[in-house]
């Protein structure tokens, strides 16, 4: 029996994501065949390894194809079709993250180097149009869909996340942290002590006054205390009451403070 090159390629994917040990009798075996037919096809292991990472390429560059990158529709939308696509192929693409054999295989190498581009294209266009964050690398983003969409395949496969919250896992997570505006500077116009800083505009805050309750607009401050601010010594150090004069002095007859 003649077994078809796409299904001894499916069946060698789920034998080494089974075992990454397995030999090439070992998927022979699962395939059906003699272990002298699969070596016609796939002299040696790594031959085998190679053209399992060039199909599964392919599978997601189809899925490039399909999701419409290139359309003008909002970048949720886009991305969503695109991981939606992505998530049923894990255990057929999952294994080219985690195969060290191919990093010695030039041509394979240089095509994974290809493969985000058609999304890095998308982050840039997104960014351009204000959907998303400018200040992250396009190339950044791009990789991080690829680490999310590798550790979802994991989570399906461990049965922790169902296959069909995978997509929404993955775009919140992406997403969230991608918004424009999301996440200031330290001289940004907020921060956790407010727009000021955490000591207020003129610097550490004054033992004399550690709440910033005085006025900037008004020497005297809140209370009418005496210091720097009283250059006539009109306040009572004593903190008594003024007379009726000096109650006239000034807009207004505060009682001094200690």
């Amino acid at each position: 029996m003649i077994v078809r090159n796409e299904a001894v390629l499916e069946v060698a994917t789920r034998t080494l994501l089974a075992d990454p040990a397995a030999s090439l009798a070992d998927v022979a075996r699962a395939a059906g065949m003699s272990r002298t037919s699969l070596h016609s096809r796939y002299p040696t292991r790594v031959a085998l390894l190679s053209a399992l990472a060039h199909e599964a390429m392919s599978l997601v560059e189809k899925e490039y194809v399909e999701a419409r990158l290139d359309a003008v529709e909002p970048v949720d939308v886009l991305l969503r079709r695109l991981v939606e696509g992505l998530v049923p192929l894990g255990p057929r693409v999952e294994f080219l993250l985690r195969e060290r054999a191919l990093d010695s295989q030039p041509e394979v190498c240089a095509r994974y180097e290809e493969l985000d581009r058609p999304i890095t294209a998308l982050v840039e266009r997104a960014q351009a149009r204000g959907e998303l964050d400018p200040m992250v690398p396009a190339w950044w983003v791009a990789a991080s869909l690829q680490g999310l969409v590798f550790r979802v395949w994991e989570a399906v496969a461990d049965g922790r996340v169902a296959a069909r919250e995978a997509p929404n896992l993955v775009l919140r997570t992406l997403l969230a942290g991608l918004r424009p505006g999301r996440l200031t500077g330290a001289s940004g116009p907020a921060g956790p002590a407010g727009p000021t800083g955490p000591t207020g505009p003129t610097g550490p805050a004054d033992p004399a006054d550690p709440a910033g309750l005085a006025d900037p607009a008004d020497p005297a401050g809140p209370t009418g205390t005496t210091g720097p601010a009283d250059p006539a010594g009109l306040a009572d150090p004593a903190g008594t009451e003024t007379s009726s004069g000096d109650a006239a002095v000034g807009d207004d007859s505060r009682v001094a403070g200690p």
